[in-house]
């Protein structure tokens, strides 16, 4: 990081303000290659142990509806795209049942989440955006609870509107 002193500086202070417990939105914006990732690489490695990275990326060409999102849960759940969906429902329910309580059925959380996963719901939950961003808050939330989190989304200038509407729903967290 040859000649970003400042912006490493100001990185360390996002890092005690957090360390803290004084959670913030922070952009990193410039030119196309002039260093954003690997200024959220430094981010990442100034952190203490135990902060849960959350972290994905906007696709250049749109992309998929919520596809940071999806990517950022696909990963905290250790499961890959073409994994089969009884892996995947597996995984799911044996993170996030602990983690959004006893009976998250109860509220379609779990149901909602494996929407985005591309888990197929249950006949009783009737597909809705809006729930599926409230589950997503929900589990962000319980995490939060747990430990620091930080939710990183690289490219956001070429995300789905219903990225946006998750993301601004996470910022009002």
């Amino acid at each position: 990081l040859v000649g970003r002193d400042a912006e490493v500086a100001r990185l360390g202070t996002v890092v005690e303000d957090f360390g803290a417990g004084r959670g913030q939105a922070f952009l990193i914006v410039g030119e196309p290659g002039i260093g954003k990732t690997r200024m959220l690489a430094e981010l990442r490695s100034l952190l203490p142990d135990g902060v849960a990275w959350l972290e994905g990326q906007c696709l250049s060409y749109g992309g998929l509806p919520s596809w940071p999102f999806v990517e950022i849960l696909r990963r905290w759940l250790d499961v890959e795209g073409g994994d089969a969906e009884v892996v995947v429902q597996t995984r799911a329910r044996a993170r996030l049942v602990p983690l959004l309580g006893e009976n998250p059925d109860d509220a379609g959380a779990l149901a909602n989440l494996g929407r985005l996963l591309g888990i197929q719901s249950e006949p009783h939950v009737t597909a809705d955006p809006g729930e599926t961003r409230r589950a997503y808050v929900a589990w962000v939330a319980a995490l939060a609870r747990e430990a620091p989190v930080v939710l990183a989304i690289e490219d956001l200038h070429w995300a789905h509107a219903s990225t946006r509407e998750l993301a601004d729903d996470l910022l009002d967290l």
